[in-house]
């Protein structure tokens, strides 16, 4: 009896269990909110779905739950937390490795990144309702500037001020530049077709039987692709070796269930254009700033860890050196 107090004690203590209890008081808290202080955000557009009684189904006499239980929110919302947290972070790394190990593929990159003007701004929305924190943190701030060439605008119109013409800005936001950037695209894709981060996470249930090549599948059979067989098919891949780091390579149309890094169908990775839209922001602002080199202890071939269906490598060691 004492162990098991004292393993619930540890358990309660995990990352996945504080975070859990945390997403079930913010619930609660947005749940007797009155339509005055109503967030515009994920959580609220699923609470705005959501019920924690379950609503009878006209077409059939079963009871079953129509709408999302408060329940599910929290486990949608942990989901939304975690899924892209380590699978991005894990991309990002075999991206820098690739980068440190092929030089002119990181410069032919650095030079499609600067073809697209810089945009600085960034706008942040002040989320904190402490009234004297506030008034504080205003007044240390009037006396102590600490960005005050930092406060631009752009100008989105052609406009006359006391005489002065102030030119519209045709600078393009930071999603429109990394999103015209057909290199960074395909780099990104040829690194996920060489490393796929979670090959094992892409399932999918058999809801009828199925003959596929004289092979019968039964109904309720739960089917898992090798990725890896697909990504390295000479035949899906070709004529180049499949195991050549090619960019290139993505910009010829191929089969459509030939690249799955994010899964395939109407059941694909939810997240999968904003990951993208992450990792290319990501890269865009490091490689503006830095070249990446090998690190001291930069191993050819790293050995790949597989844990809880993401694979990622043990350690992998880079350098970066400052461009200015």
């Amino acid at each position: 009896m004492r162990i098991l107090h004292k393993w619930k004690k540890t358990a309660e203590e995990l990352p996945r269990f504080w975070f859990v209890d945390r997403l079930h008081h913010v619930v609660n808290a947005r749940a007797s909110l009155d339509e005055t202080e109503r967030r515009i955000d994920l959580l609220q557009l699923m609470l705005d779905v959501a019920t924690s009684n379950e609503i009878k189904d006209d077409n059939n006499s079963d009871v079953i739950p129509k709408k999302l239980q408060y329940e599910e929110v929290v486990n949608n919302a942990f989901l939304f937390m975690i899924a892209g947290y380590e699978t991005t972070s894990t991309a990002l790394t075999y991206c820098t490795y690739i980068l440190a190990t092929h030089p002119t593929v990181q410069e032919k990159l650095r030079k499609e990144i600067e073809e697209y003007p810089d945009n600085n701004e960034s706008d942040y929305d002040r989320v904190h309702n402490m009234v004297y924190l506030d008034s504080f943190i205003r007044e240390v701030l009037r006396m102590f500037r600490i960005a005050p060439k930092g406060t631009t605008r752009e100008c989105n119109t052609t406009t006359t001020v006391c005489s002065y013409v102030i030119e519209k800005d045709n600078n393009e936001s930071d999603y429109d530049r990394v999103h015209n950037m057909v290199y960074l695209d395909s780099f990104i894709r040829e690194v996920l077709r060489m490393f796929p981060i979670a090959p094992k996470a892409t399932t999918r249930e058999c809801n009828t039987t199925t003959t596929v090549c004289s092979y019968v599948i039964e109904k309720g059979s739960v089917i898992q692709p090798d990725m890896l067989s697909l990504h390295y098919d000479p035949n899906l891949w070709g004529p180049d070796d499949p195991n050549l780091f090619i960019p290139e390579r993505h910009l010829t149309r191929r089969h459509p269930v030939a690249y799955m890094p994010f899964g395939q169908g109407p059941r694909n990775c939810v997240g999968m254009r904003f990951a993208l839209m992450e990792i290319k922001s990501c890269l865009v602002r490091l490689l503006t700033q830095y070249i990446i080199l090998p690190g001291d202890e930069m191993e050819q071939k790293f050995k790949i860890l597989d844990v809880h269906f993401v694979h990622q490598p043990e350690a992998l060691y880079i350098k970066l050196e400052k461009r200015f």
